[in-house]
């Protein structure tokens, strides 16, 4: 019996010790590092991701019902980046009808982005559906926590939709335009979704360039941001990551946004069905303008230095073919059809 005890007690305090030993551990590690519970909620987090397309997914799924949308139809032009023929498919949307396509509007501040961005941290836990107005007798607000009180979801989408109505519908239809659009660089396929979201009946296409080629024409500036000033694009890796997520998001995704997908050149080839193009836009356009050349920009007929086509290869050679892109077309500029 009295060995039963003594073990007994040396188990109780083996406990005790091994208690405080864990408790001071699991201290000095949260004090580094954080709660546990949020370090768990952190890494789910992280590996869902930040996502446009699954915020989306989220809304649809809690909110089914919201219908706040826009019956018009805004024309959008993504370009995997540039010097990939974004400018030459602007002025041909707006060469015969009366319609006004933005250039980048506001460019590397990237509004648009920011504001898409915001749909990306709705989650199945966050927000919580309490924190919503309408979950509370607004008689007594004031004996009610309300730390965190959102307006409701419809509200957060019609202040997006006349967020973007205000800044680039409005202006065109006060200058006369009867239509309106816009044409980037920057945006990625997470922000068609969000722009398909607002615009149900808007028209969406994805542009495409040769990485190869695009770089040796982008290669002489290289000086122009994705975002300013944190995220410069002054190498051929940076340029080649920023092409390879756009279009890989566009071959991923274009059917799903119900746009189309148009190479450059298969643009200036003359092999994009121009009527095809006029009846998705739902507007007349004048071809021809595809030999008016507006612009000037100085060019490397020598190509890329063999380590910046290595460090270009490296990001993007994987979706380049995909698309049919190998590597830079042996072709003059003073040759190529459009530009």
């Amino acid at each position: 019996m009295g060995l039963i005890n003594n073990i007994g007690h040396y188990f109780l305090y083996s406990k005790g010790i091994m208690g405080k030993i864990t408790k001071s551990f699991v201290s000095y590690y949260e004090a580094n590092r954080g709660p546990v519970y949020a370090q768990m909620h952190y890494k789910k987090s992280i590996a869902r991701g930040r996502s446009i397309k699954l915020g989306l997914q989220e809304v649809k799924k809690k909110w089914p019902n919201i219908d706040v949308l826009s019956e018009h139809k805004p024309i959008f032009i993504f370009s995997a980046g540039w010097r990939s023929g974004s400018t030459l498919m602007q002025r041909l949307v707006m060469s015969k009808e009366s319609v006004l396509i933005w250039g980048e509007p506001y460019s590397h501040a990237r509004m648009l982005w920011h504001l898409s961005a915001s749909i990306s941290a709705i989650t199945d836990d966050w927000p919580e559906t309490d924190w919503f107005v309408d979950q509370h007798d607004l008689n007594k607000l004031n004996t009610t926590f309300v730390a965190n009180l959102y307006p409701e979801i419809q509200e957060m989408k019609k202040a997006c939709l006349a967020y973007i109505e205000t800044l680039l519908e409005q202006p065109a239809k006060e200058r006369g335009f009867k239509r309106w659009g816009l044409k980037d660089v920057r945006l990625t396929i997470d922000d068609a979704f969000f722009l398909k979201w607002l615009f149900p009946n808007g028209k969406f296409i994805f542009l495409t360039r040769n990485p190869y080629d695009a770089y040796r024409s982008y290669r002489l500036t290289r000086s122009w941001y994705n975002e300013w000033p944190d995220d410069p694009v002054f190498t051929a890796k940076r340029f080649g990551r920023h092409w390879r997520l756009l279009a890989d998001g566009y071959l991923k995704d274009v059917a799903e946004i119900g746009g189309i997908l148009v190479r450059y050149e298969d643009l200036c080839a003359g092999k994009v069905d121009i009527v095809e193009l006029e009846n998705y836009l739902e507007l007349e356009i004048d071809p021809m303008l595809l030999n008016k050349k507006v612009g000037s920009h100085r060019h490397d007929d020598d190509g890329v230095p063999k380590y910046e086509l290595k460090m270009l290869k490296n990001e993007v050679s994987v979706v380049a073919k995909k698309l049919g892109y190998e590597n830079l077309t042996p072709i003059k500029r003073s040759e190529e059809k459009c530009f």
